[in-house]
């Protein structure tokens, strides 16, 4: 029996599974408005947490 060599770059599906994720509940979101409270991006994180936006379209913003 002939054993074939594989590359990993073959191995390895094209695009990895997204991750997922649970969006937060009413009450982690108004704590993370109080940890953040005072933080030069406060504003930038309340934005993201009101429009869910992911960290990746944030810099992206004008």
């Amino acid at each position: 029996m002939r054993s074939r060599a594989t590359s990993p770059a073959t191995s390895a599906p094209a695009h990895p599974a997204p991750n997922r994720f649970e969006p937060l509940s009413a009450d982690e979101a108004h704590q993370s408005f109080g940890a953040t409270r005072g933080h030069w991006l406060h504003a930038l994180f309340e934005l993201a947490l009101h429009a869910g936006l992911r960290k990746d379209e944030l810099p992206g913003l004008r």
